[in-house]
């Protein structure tokens, strides 16, 4: 029976999406899905399942069309990751071979035995257990689009899309031992990861994530999924490379999910879902999601126009030391690494977009470690700060620009960089 007295399961959704421009994030999108009870009474054993049609292939070189284009998929589950994904498995054309995927980062929702948030993922589920709780679940489903008989055809009533999210395929359940359910999972994903080289890979996929085991009248479930790609390594590109789905051909998209994870996770350290000790970076008691290592703040600049010895005229700028204090908002650490300078040519400016222009003229790192040049600051570092007239801030470093053209326009910029890490 629907709790709504309308007949209807009386829900509203709020979605917000999280996109960042550095590097290390440019490969995932974070969708949080806000689930909110709007109607009478509570829901139980909830389920939240991201339906998708994940077709990876280069639509502009594939000669296929209609069903042909969508039957040439690779598909997997990646357990540790919780993440479903799909490559081109079976297409002849030209391409970067690559990975398109589905990670459940994580929920929270309310229980109102106690009244706190809780987080709800499978790295949590002994805490589930030792409460006498069915313990959180992903349970990766997929039917043919077209065809197919029992679990392979399409869920077409709400209930048998319940079942499909709440009941993993294969059912370890439906099997006497362990050896029988083993070779029974292996052959299914075996299945999935061939199919695409047979011409028979059209896949629909969802990617359930419960039981929720209450959501009350009111309260809101807070569900997040990231749509993440990734290219797989040079090794494994070209014709020969396409049907090849090992841990190692998916070692980028196990580093960007990561990355995905990392993100959503913030100050979540241990991925525990509270905030424990020496987690609270920025001191405001409260665990912080969506952040991301980011570069120092940006050095306060001033720019001179002097005379060197010789009575020529020189650009002069003028930093201060504001970017080494910065705190990175994930580690808590003062990771300050470096400077870079940056200026642009005569005439970048008559495209109308100067800054994008401007090229990288020197940088300025510490020694000793395994980012950047290691050339130290002796070039640029003053032997005591300068101040200027009505300008309360100590300028620490100078850079000297020369041989500019009178009458042209030039940018200069100068931006700090972090210790970054090296391994990831």
């Amino acid at each position: 029976p629907m709790p709504d007295p309308g007949g209807r399961l009386g829900m509203k959704v709020e979605v917000q999406s999280h996109a960042w421009n550095f590097p290390f994030t440019e490969s995932f999108v974070i969708l949080n899905f806000d689930i909110i009870n709007i109607s009478q009474s509570a829901w139980d054993d909830v389920y939240v399942g991201m339906y998708h049609d994940l077709v990876v292939r280069n639509i502009n070189t594939t000669n296929d069309t209609g069903g042909n284009f969508f039957n040439k998929g690779g598909l997997g589950f990646i357990d540790s990751l919780t993440t479903s994904y799909a490559f081109n498995a079976g297409g002849v054309e030209e391409t970067a071979n690559t990975y398109g995927s589905i990670a459940v980062l994580g929920a929270e929702w309310r229980d109102s035995s106690t009244g706190r948030t809780r987080f709800f993922h499978p790295a949590v589920a002994d805490e589930y257990i030792s409460q006498g709780l069915v313990p959180p679940a992903v349970n990766p489903r997929w039917w043919l689009f077209g065809g197919g008989t029992d679990d392979q055809s399409r869920p077409t009533t709400d209930e048998e899309r319940y079942r499909r999210m709440a009941t993993p395929f294969p059912n370890p359940a439906l099997y006497v031992t362990d050896g029988e359910f083993e070779a029974a999972h292996e052959a299914w994903y075996d299945r999935l990861r061939t199919d695409g080289q047979r011409s028979t890979g059209n896949w629909i996929g969802l990617t359930p994530l419960g039981p929720f085991p209450s959501v009350a009248a009111g309260d809101t479930l807070s569900v997040t999924f990231a749509l993440v790609a990734a290219l797989k390594p040079e090794e494994f590109q070209g014709q020969a490379g396409k049907p090849i789905d090992t841990p190692e051909a998916q070692a980028l998209l196990a580093n960007n999910v990561g990355w995905a994870r990392r993100t959503y996770a913030g100050e979540d350290n241990n991925f525990n879902g509270r905030l424990d000790a020496e987690e609270d970076v920025n001191g405001n008691g409260v665990l912080d999601r969506y952040l991301i290592p980011e570069p120092p703040a940006s050095p306060g600049v001033r720019v001179e126009f002097e005379r060197d010895a010789d009575g020529e005229s020189v650009v002069a700028m003028y930093w201060d030391r504001t970017a080494e204090l910065s705190r990175d908002p994930v580690t808590g650490k003062q990771d300050f690494e470096g400077y870079r300078v940056y200026r642009s040519n005569p005439g970048d400016d008559r495209a109308g977009n100067i800054l994008d222009a401007a090229t990288l003229i020197a940088q300025y790192d510490k020694v000793g470690n395994r980012t950047g040049f290691n050339n130290g600051f002796d070039a640029v570092r003053l032997d005591e700060p300068r101040f200027f007239s009505a300008d309360t801030s100590a300028y620490w470093y100078r850079f000297e620009a020369r041989d500019l053209k009178r009458g042209w326009q030039y940018l200069f910029t100068v931006t700090a960089i972090d210790e970054g890490d090296p391994d990831a």
